[in-house]
């Protein structure tokens, strides 16, 4: 997120990775994505995909966020199952 390398100020804001086609975030987090989206703000899709990846010329229309909620009280069996299907996930762009 450097200035002069993400973006330019002047003389108008000016995202510069325009380049980037295609992006994946990958959280996880003892909240569900629901929970996020609905009681949290939105952090993830609201405020840095829908703001911060666009303001630097990333399109959320081609960001995907894949999310592994209540990881802390899931089994280990089911975060690594969730890691085992990151790469395919990322590359089809399923969330």
């Amino acid at each position: 997120m450097l200035k002069g390398f993400a973006y330019e100020e002047a003389p108008a804001w000016r995202g510069l990775l325009t380049n980037i086609q295609k992006a994946t975030v990958i959280t996880t987090a003892t909240v569900t994505k629901d929970y996020l989206r609905t009681q949290a703000g939105d952090p993830i899709q609201g405020n840095l995909i829908n703001r911060v990846f666009a303001d630097i010329g990333i399109d959320p229309q081609h960001t995907n966020w894949i999310h592994l909620g209540e990881a802390n009280t899931t089994t280990d069996d089911v975060r690594e199952r969730f890691l085992a299907t990151l790469p395919q996930r990322v590359l089809t762009g399923q969330d």
